[in-house]
């Protein structure tokens, strides 16, 4: 690294000049059990820490002091630099920071706020982190004397420095008896792996702190690779130049080509002998991009007209004679969310090309092995029977594996192509994420019309019934199919409207659903007919089995008793359409399926589908009341792994979940009477969202607020919180809109 010095002034602690004035000379104390030895310059150090490897290096002594105190830990020896000015020298570079070990937590506090105000703000994203983790990082007096070095060594709690660092890709800089080097201060450094760690012989020098980069949605300018393929092991950079045919789809390529359309499209790959050669030669990779102003939000797409395809529309009725026949129109509007799939496995391809007339073979890890040997062949330009698709199982990823997959063994593929070598790609769990999309987010606005929904017979066979809907093109990942294909989203945003109706009437909201149920044979608006007499055995019994009524009588009282906890209740009916418009395909599948289950059917005779819906409902409680992604202002995704996304966990499965299946019902439009269960599941979930509304209804009964509301999807605690609104809440300071920056933004 070439450090250009002196760009900045700074102050100089009173600890370094004391140390620059100091004679040069080696301090010694000689203890009963321990020596401490306090070096003069950075080469004794060096030499002190090759003689005893296992001699900590201390500054502040907040933490080796602690473990000697506590734990009983004894040091024979101990080093304690800070007369070394290497340790203290702070000095910037055409690309960061770089912060000698030994500074003070206080002094370097001084040091980045200084900095900030000089720089402009998009570089110094990063250390505004850094100074907001250090207005509550332990007390003003251990501040002032705990060291940076020390703390990033002792690797601490989650919520301290390290993981700032590490997201902005700090590097320690290291020195030792026998020359220096650089490693990344990563998770794995902070997790302690051999291959990512300090050698005992080592010390910590300084730390470099990089500016952190513009973050835009943008064309893409140039590429130069020249960099990434001097680093030892890299065999080639592939782009979309390489690619001998089609690159992906006309919606989507496989590698990006005149513009880059969101953070995390792939761009370009680096092909090398190892994994950890291929990260060193993508980190060398220089692309220069021309910033665009981006469309992030559902709300964002529709003011720029941003669309994939034209309008949908399903009608029926007469909207405008039915408008005018009402006395009271009820509107509103509802945000829904997307979902990550949080498949165990991430993508993962290996390619081999088979050495003769352009075959490959493609082990992927999808569900959908047709798009991809198609999306492969086409990308190649060679005919279909040319790839051979293998792949060992399929489940388990909810439709995360359905198209993209087939991108990234395209991408895969034109590397073996190019090289003539086989070529494995697999997704670490931040990088899956990051690219793939997932559920897709809904806004939804509605106008419905108390009178005609109270009064007909059905109210999901809404006489004048309207509903128009836009797929929005944005600057983010594209998302994918999900168990549920929509009906999750678009179902919940009419079970609200419902709500809001029964809310304005003030009639019970299971009451109003029960009235306005489909009966008999029926016809949806989208001209397909269906007998609704299952639907109405499995309100009843539904009604019966959980004791609704009695629940509902328990919840009430409870509610009058208590004021700072309140229960709710829900019951909320599915009509769900299930399976391709192609029943082929369905009729192979189920007979292949059926073969395969027969050893483990006749293990277990006794055996139940309930695990299906249990799994189904687990997840849609995830997608209605915690999973939340967030990106921020500029398009990067914020949530990347678990440790910033929350799914549902053992602790949130009920400790009461009785599922029950309607006996001896028949389904004369289906093979063999199937009925879908897995699928259908996810929606049962919504029942927990209407609970907690109703819960919250209560509370706001009481403390007489405005008993028509909105709650969004998903409804996490801090959303019911304000919901709830109090005192407390109203303590909350609120920014007037347009005169700050939002941290994070909702999509939906």
């Amino acid at each position: 690294m070439r450090i250009v010095r002196c760009v900045f002034k700074y102050k100089q602690a009173d600890d370094q000049r004391m140390a620059q004035e100091q004679q040069k000379r080696t301090l010694v104390f000689q203890g009963e059990r321990t020596t401490w030895i306090s070096p003069s310059s950075l080469r004794e150090l060096l030499e002190l820490k090759a003689k005893y490897p296992k001699a900590p290096v201390i500054v502040g002594n907040t933490s080796v002091g602690l473990d000697m105190k506590f734990a009983g830990v004894h040091h024979p020896i101990i080093l304690y630099p800070t007369m070394i000015p290497d340790l203290h020298d702070v000095s910037s570079t055409a690309n960061g920071l770089v912060i000698g070990t030994a500074c003070g937590l206080a002094q370097l506090r001084d040091i980045l706020r200084e900095v900030v105000l000089k720089l402009p703000e998009e570089k110094t994203k990063i250390f505004h982190a850094l100074l907001q983790q250090l207005k509550t990082l332990a007390g003003e007096q251990i501040r002032s004397v705990a060291s940076l070095g020390g703390h990033i060594v002792s690797r601490g709690s989650t919520w301290d420095l390290n993981p700032v660092l590490a997201v902005g890709n700090s590097i320690l800089n290291l020195a030792s008896k026998d020359g220096k080097r650089q490693i990344p201060l990563s998770d794995d450094f902070l997790a302690g792996f051999e291959n990512a760690d300090i050698k005992p012989q080592e010390v910590i020098v300084s730390v470099f702190i990089p500016y952190s980069k513009k973050i835009a949605v943008p064309g893409q300018r140039s590429i130069d690779v020249s960099e990434a393929l001097k680093v030892p092991g890299v065999v080639d950079v592939v782009t979309a130049s390489d690619v001998p045919g089609e690159n992906g789809t006309k919606d989507e390529k496989a590698y990006a080509e005149d513009e880059v359309i969101y953070v995390g499209q792939i761009i370009c790959a680096v092909v090398a002998e190892s994994d950890t050669q291929a990260k060193r030669g993508a980190k060398k990779v220089k692309i220069q991009y021309k910033e665009l102003e981006p469309i992030l939000t559902i709300e964002d797409a529709v003011k720029h007209n941003s669309y994939f395809g034209s309008e949908k529309k399903v009608e029926q009725g007469n909207i405008e004679e039915g408008f005018k026949s009402v006395d009271e129109i009820i509107e509103g509007e509802m945000h829904i969310g997307g979902q990550e799939h949080f498949y165990f496995e991430t993508n993962s391809v290996l390619v081999v090309p088979r050495g003769e007339d352009k075959e490959m073979d493609v082990h992927v890890s999808t569900q959908y092995a047709i798009d991809v040997q198609k999306l492969v062949a086409s990308a190649l330009d060679v005919q279909s029977n040319k790839i051979m698709c293998h792949m060992k199982r399929v489940g388990g990823a909810f439709g995360g594996k359905n198209t993209k997959p087939s991108y990234f063994a395209v991408a895969a593929a034109v590397a073996a192509n190019k090289t003539g070598r086989p070529v494995r790609f697999i997704l670490e769990r931040d990088e899956d994420m990051l690219i793939t999309g997932g559920r897709h987010p809904f806004f939804g606005k509605y106008k419905v019309i108390e009178y005609v929904v109270l009064k007909m017979d059905n109210a999901y066979k809404i006489p004048n019934f309207r509903v128009r809907g836009h797929a929005c093109k944005t600057h983010l990942p594209s998302n994918t199919a999900f168990r549920g294909f929509g009906f999750p989203q678009s179902a919940l945003f009419a079970e609200s409207y419902l709500a809001a109706v029964a809310t304005q009437t003030g009639l019970p909201h299971e009451k109003v659903r029960e009235l306005n149920m489909y009966e008999g044979i029926s016809v949806t608006p989208f001209k397909e007919e269906f007998d609704a007499a299952n639907l109405k055995r499995c309100w009843k019994e539904c009604l019966a089995k959980s004791e609704y009524y009695s629940r509902k009588t328990s919840v009430e009282e409870f509610n009058k008793q208590n004021y700072w906890k309140k229960k709710g209740i829900a019951i909320i009916p599915m009509k769900f359409s299930v399976g391709y418009n192609t029943t082929y395909y369905h009729q192979d599948a189920c007979q292949i399926l059926r073969k395969r289950l027969e050893p483990i059917i006749q293990k277990n005779p006794e055996g139940k589908w309930e695990d299906w819906i249990e799994g189904g409902f687990i997840q849609g409680v995830g997608l209605y009341t915690m999973e939340e992604i967030q990106f921020s202002p500029e398009g990067e995704q914020y949530t990347l792994g678990p440790d910033a996304y929350k799914i549902p966990a053992v602790c949130d499965i009920p400790e009461q979940f009785n599922v029950y299946l309607l006996p001896n019902t028949q389904n004369p439009l289906a093979i063999y009477s199937s009925k879908g269960m897995g699928e259908a599941g996810v929606f049962l979930g919504s029942s927990v969202f209407f609970a907690l509304r109703d819960a919250v209804a209560a509370v706001r009964k009481e403390r007489g607020l405005p008993e028509t509301f909105t709650l969004n999807s998903p409804l996490t605690a801090e959303q019911l919180r304000m919901a709830c609104a109090d005192d407390f809440t109203k303590m909350i300071p609120k920014d007037k809109p347009g005169t700050y920056k939002p941290w994070a933004i909702g999509i939906a």
